[in-house]
């Protein structure tokens, strides 16, 4: 688990709460999609967290993990840096 690490560290502006997160691995990512996943509860979300966890078990891999949170947080309305974002 310790090496599912983001080619390039994805920074994030959340909103509710409004904050800037650097998300660098596959725990990091999980962790932000869990701790928002009451406030956004849809398909995208969902399947990112489970992208994450799969990857996190070793039955997925860390760019699907990352391609899959990279869309939610965009259909949640949040942004992500442009130019961190090489997917």
């Amino acid at each position: 688990m310790d090496n599912l690490s983001f080619r390039i560290p994805l920074v994030i502006f959340a909103r509710r709460p409004r904050e800037v997160v650097l998300v660098s691995t596959v725990a990091e990512a999980f962790a932000f999609l869990f701790m928002r996943a009451k406030l956004e509860d849809n398909r995208h979300w969902k399947a990112a967290l489970e992208s994450c966890r799969i990857a996190e078990l070793g039955r997925g891999t860390v760019t699907a993990a990352r391609s899959t949170f990279v869309a939610a947080v965009r259909q949640a309305g949040m942004s992500v840096d442009a130019k961190l974002v090489a997917i």
